[in-house]
């Protein structure tokens, strides 16, 4: 669908802005010197927040094995960052999630999102890297995407399409739809909403995973993410078989995973994502488990064999009818000759 470009720039004023509690909670809990008592008693003045927290902290996903029935417990339990980065996908799941938007599959946005946040978290832990900073990265991921949407509503539709592209194609459809793209708006975001800066790293160059500017660990983090969003197309791509075979690549260089490590990963993330989107409250479909996905790799590479082989054959034919009609001519040539020499006097 070609929809014309709106290219209107992203203004503080178009960022969505966190609960002014959740911004005290993720200011706090990036400040060393504010103890677990100080975190709880902010967390104690949205009632709303507090309930949610317990929700969350509480279920089968966090697995923390312990009933917690109040925010002191939480927090001493989690712990600062780890309570900031659960604030932190509150925040993210409630904002803009009441202003809707035609044409566009909000359900399906937030599956995927939640599926890339899995797909880190699994990743992150196989790599020695925080798991659960790794989730809310990639939680967050895409959420640039969604801002642009909202800010340019009328290219809602284009959604279900860039849905099933990979993510070095979606990036390109960002540029020329949008003329800017979902990490640079994160990266703005995640400053407005004083992120730590390895969040803003992660956020901001998942894309750009290599750039010199980042640390070794701020790279790695990104590399990561980056084979996450791959990961996450093999569930949502068409062309399951070359998509498969690319996030395996990609995990295999960039993260030193073996093909059995990515596959065993890959078999988990269905029931992950179930029990991520129970946990955080967000509506998630019957998920296709990867054994289906990887038979269904299997027919297209049956498929596109056979495609090869038919054209191997018409190739061959061509060429056999090719070589016959030219012995034809040649014989109807040389009768045409005999025939001449025939008519000439002696």
């Amino acid at each position: 669908m070609a929809l014309t470009p709106a290219f209107r720039n992203v203004r503080p004023s178009d960022l969505p802005a966190p609960p002014q509690t959740a911004l005290e909670i993720m200011r706090a809990c990036a400040d060393p010197r504010c103890t677990h008592q100080t975190i709880a008693r902010i967390v104690g003045t949205d009632p709303v927040l507090t309930a949610e927290l317990l929700r969350v902290v509480n279920s089968p996903f966090f697995g923390l094995g312990r009933e917690v029935g109040n925010t002191s417990h939480a927090v001493s339990l989690l712990g600062q960052r780890a309570l900031r980065n659960l604030v932190l996908c509150i925040s993210v799941r409630d904002a803009l999630r009441q202003k809707s938007l035609t044409g566009f599959d909000s359900a399906g946005f937030w599956e995927d999102a939640l599926r890339r946040s899995v797909a880190a978290r699994l990743l992150g832990a196989a790599c020695g890297a925080d798991a659960d900073e790794c989730f809310t990265a990639g939680l967050l991921q895409d959420f640039g995407l969604l801002i642009l949407f909202h800010v340019n509503p009328e290219l809602a539709p284009l959604w279900s399409a860039m849905r099933t592209q990979t993510p070095d194609e979606r990036l390109e459809v960002e540029q020329g739809s949008f003329g800017t793209t979902h990490d640079l708006v994160l990266m703005t975001m995640a400053k407005a909403w004083s992120l730590p800066q390895n969040l803003v790293d992660m956020l901001g160059y998942h894309h750009d995973y290599s750039n010199p500017k980042l640390s070794a660990a701020a790279q790695h983090y990104c590399q990561i993410l980056y084979c996450a969003d791959w990961v996450t197309c093999v569930f949502a791509s068409s062309e399951t078989a070359t998509v498969l075979e690319l996030a395996i690549t990609a995990c295999e260089q960039l993260l030193k995973l073996s093909r059995d490590q990515a596959n065993a990963y890959l078999t988990e993330i269905p029931q992950q994502v179930q029990q991520a989107g129970a946990a955080l409250g967000l509506r998630v479909s019957s998920q296709v488990d990867f054994d289906t996905l990887l038979k269904q790799a299997n027919v297209q590479l049956a498929e596109e064999n056979l495609s090869y082989q038919e054209l191997t054959w018409r190739l061959k034919k061509a060429v056999e009818d090719r070589d016959r009609y030219a012995a034809a001519l040649d014989q109807e040539m040389h009768i045409a000759e005999e025939v001449q020499r025939g008519l000439l006097p002696r």
